[in-house]
């Protein structure tokens, strides 16, 4: 028996959906690189544990931007202590599948030639510190629980945007985020080069130490140990 909402079950459905992803992208385009811009603003790299707010001021502002975006155009919101989280679309299932992205970032370094927590417009690229890393991500994934609500479409599974605040050092937002709710049966990140990067599957880290007896007084490279280092330097 054909679901009344089963849209799948009509061959022309994908044109006609693709049509109204187009038209909802056309009508958003520039509100969408504003909210992009509004989350660049501001510099969500971890700080000093605070009351609510467990990885620093930063992270905790984006956080509330971000929810405070979904609110407003009517999504359910929600967080657990401030280390995730969410905006969602209920379903007809309890399950739901979801989105993971961050609004945490890397230290900004240097070599930059404007203000890196000013996004900026250049020959069709976005230019600011976590547009790729991943805040253009997340306001994508909101936006597109926004074009399901608006569409009216009823959903077999809810739809939640996951919005971490630590994964760019040691992901314990998602460690806190396993330990209190259930694994969602389907879940994907459109993190950096999505979609060739898809799914993350943890970080080893290590520090290696070696007597030797070459002239290397001091060596350094790089701001943060998950990210390329921009230049190094050795004293001999």
């Amino acid at each position: 028996m054909e679901r009344e909402h089963d849209v799948s079950a009509r061959p022309e459905a994908g044109a006609e959906w693709s049509e109204k992803i187009r038209e909802f992208i056309g009508r958003y385009r520039e509100d969408i690189f504003e909210d992009i811009g509004r989350l660049v603003a501001i510099p969500s790299t971890e700080g000093p544990a605070e009351p609510g707010a467990p990885f620093g001021r930063g992270p905790r502002q984006a956080l509330d931007q971000a929810l405070e975006m979904a609110r407003g155009w009517g999504l359910s919101v929600g967080h657990q202590d401030y280390k995730m989280g969410w905006a969602e679309l209920p379903g007809e299932r309890p399950e739901y599948l979801a989105a993971i992205t961050h609004l945490d970032v890397v230290p900004a370094g240097e070599g930059w030639d404007g203000d890196p927590f000013v996004m900026r417009r250049r020959e069709g690229w976005l230019l600011g510190r976590g547009v790729a890393d991943d805040k253009g991500a997340s306001v994508l994934c909101l936006y597109a629980l926004r074009f399901l609500k608006e569409a009216g479409l009823p959903l077999r599974y809810g739809a939640r945007a996951l919005l971490g605040c630590n994964e760019e050092n040691g992901s314990t937002d998602l460690a806190y985020y396993l330990a209190h709710a259930a694994m969602p049966p389907q879940v994907f990140t459109p993190d950096g080069s999505y979609p060739i990067i898809h799914l993350e599957k943890g970080m080893l880290r290590l520090e290696f130490t070696k007597q030797t007896a070459d002239p290397i007084v001091r060596f350094s490279a790089g701001t943060a140990p998950n990210a390329v280092p921009a230049d190094a330097s050795v004293s001999l």
